[in-house]
């Protein structure tokens, strides 16, 4: 019989096989086999080998994951400036859209400031309703309230006291004082369909144009004046943004225009009368009874013709609201429009500053 041959078996033929995952068995991990299989106590990396790869347990993650390096290496790449002609693009850029985009702006900021004037103006309109509603049959106007009030001394008499309020800055180059400097709230007649609780120095916003920048007007005889802007605006310095129209009294005035303050008297001038009659039914559309400062300014001795009273109208202008000849007026029904009036003569808008179907001499 041969010599029989002694053969050692290692444990680990019989051990568990390897995971079908990883490249060594199941250890302490649960995702890899990060552990020291316990087939072979001491591992691979004890016997100096090099361990295969490892593989990640979780099923939605295949990817091999190497060897972690201590460091990442980054790479800087080297930042590119801007040059000055890039630069000077992009300012140009810049100006471009600036200019094209400012003027937009601006025309709509005017615009929604010419709404709130013609607001104004139909307001104005409601409460002068009411106001000739109570005078019953008569339907005068005070466009002059000459005499001046009891306990008052005003050598200038304006349109500006119907409505409107004390002026909190009168023109301190006028040496004339005006009855628009005087005049509380209280006793100017339209105001207790405005504010019945207005009185003494109190400003009445309703009676502001939001665009109001000029304040001059020439009195009746005097040379016109043509200013389009000045420091202080005709709130400031006359109480209201909103004077009563009165160059119809320049046609009855006809043909210098120049009409005095007798024709109205509160107790024999006959002009407010007269006008009265054509304040009513289709005419009140027509007759323009309220109007901006500046235009009321700017329509002295405006006429029939271009020419105006005595060859004497003045160049048109720029109205509040930035608009070339663009103002917003408000008629004796009390509707109110905006637009653009040749402020040389009487007519424009769908109305007219005299009277409706005006013939001298009736």
């Amino acid at each position: 019989m041969g010599s029989m041959r002694h053969h050692t078996v290692n444990a680990g033929f019989f051990a568990k096989a390897p995971s079908k995952h990883c490249g060594y068995a199941k250890g302490p991990s649960k995702h890899c086999g990060t552990g020291v299989s316990p087939v072979d106590p001491h591992g691979s990396e004890a016997r100096g080998e090099t361990p295969p790869r490892r593989r990640c347990h979780k099923r939605r993650c295949h990817k091999d994951i190497g060897p972690v390096s201590s460091y990442s290496e980054k790479v800087s790449k080297p930042r590119r400036g801007v040059t000055l002609l890039e630069l000077l693009v992009i300012l140009s850029i810049f100006s471009l859209m600036f200019a094209i985009l400012v003027p937009s702006l601006s025309g709509g900021q005017n615009e929604g400031m010419a709404a709130r004037c013609l607001a104004n103006l139909r307001e104005t309109g409601v409460c002068t309703a009411l106001y000739m509603h109570a005078q019953r049959d008569r339907k005068i106007i005070p466009w002059y309230q000459f005499p001046a009030h009891d306990g008052y001394s005003a050598s200038i008499f304006t349109s500006c006291v119907f409505g409107g309020f004390k002026a909190p800055k009168p023109d301190p180059d006028q040496e004339r004082v005006s009855d628009s400097s005087l005049y509380p709230a209280e006793i100017r007649p339209l105001n207790k369909y405005v504010d019945r609780t207005a009185y003494g120095n109190r400003i009445i916003d309703f009676y502001i144009c939001p665009s109001d920048r000029s304040h001059s007007t020439p009195v009746i005889g005097e040379d016109p004046d043509s200013t389009e802007e000045e420091a202080l605006s005709s709130w400031e310095a006359n109480g209201t943004s909103y004077p009563l129209n009165t160059r119809w009294a320049q046609g009855y005035a006809l043909p210098s225009g120049n009409f005095g303050l007798d024709d109205f008297h509160a107790a024999y001038g006959t002009y407010p009368t007269r006008i009265a009659k054509h304040m009513l039914g289709g005419e009140a559309s027509e007759f323009i009874m309220w109007v901006e400062h500046g235009f009321y300014s700017a329509t002295y001795r405006a006429g029939p013709t271009i020419a105006g009273i005595g060859g004497g109208s003045q160049p048109m202008r720029y109205g509040w609201h930035r608009k070339f000849s663009a103002w917003s007026v408000g008629f004796a029904d009390g509707h109110a429009m905006y637009g653009t009036f040749d402020t040389r003569q009487i007519y424009g808008l769908g109305g007219t500053i005299w009277q409706p179907n005006f013939r001298h001499g009736l």
